[in-house]
């Protein structure tokens, strides 16, 4: 992906990527900057710079089992909300969670509690949990931290499917930048 949007011309890619980035462009994730010009920008996501789950600090956290008993909370909380409530109740709720944060926190204070609560929800639960429960549950942990974040939804094309994940300030909080790359941005909460 990175030979395709830093290209100058169709000339410069390889063959594989030129047939991809014509995919792309068919599916309606890439387009050109301007019919007279082959350089190509992307469109599917806009702002998102980063992933902090790609980062040192992602890799390098050690739970902090103090944190385990608001962990443990929040695991219930979501889990119960997933079973009860409906989709669009589900929203609601995050709405209102964001609006009763008195301050929004920083940046860095959000990469940090990620980077906590990835190293300790192996304990609690699996990787192959679904992306909205674990986005949900990221969340709750953020917000009862006091630092917000956006819940960021995003669906592709061939084969369709469908994608959440959690952002700050441009930067993914949950996943890597490559896979979000594929998604185009259709909700954010």
């Amino acid at each position: 992906m990175s030979e395709i949007l830093s290209a100058q011309s169709n000339d410069e890619l390889s063959m594989s990527a030129s047939r991809f980035a014509t995919h792309l462009e068919r599916s309606g994730l890439l387009a050109p900057v301007a019919e007279n010009k082959p350089t190509r920008t992307k469109t599917c996501i806009r702002e998102t710079r980063t992933s902090a789950f790609d980062g040192f600090a992602a890799r390098c956290a050690q739970p902090t089992f103090a944190r385990f008993p608001q962990l443990l909370y929040g695991l219930a909380y979501v889990r119960r909300m997933r079973r009860t409530l409906p989709f669009i109740d589900t929203i609601e709720a995050v709405q209102s969670w964001k609006r009763s944060l008195i301050s929004i926190g920083s940046i860095d204070r959000a990469i940090k509690l990620s980077s906590e609560f990835h190293a300790a929800t192996p304990y609690l639960f699996t990787r192959l949990d679904a992306c909205m429960f674990r986005s949900l549950f990221l969340l709750k942990f953020l917000i009862m931290r006091g630092v917000a974040a956006d819940w960021v939804f995003g669906v592709r094309l061939c084969p369709f499917k469908a994608h959440c994940w959690i952002e700050r300030d441009g930067v993914i909080l949950n996943d890597h930048l490559d896979t979000i790359l594929e998604y185009r941005r259709i909700l954010e909460v």
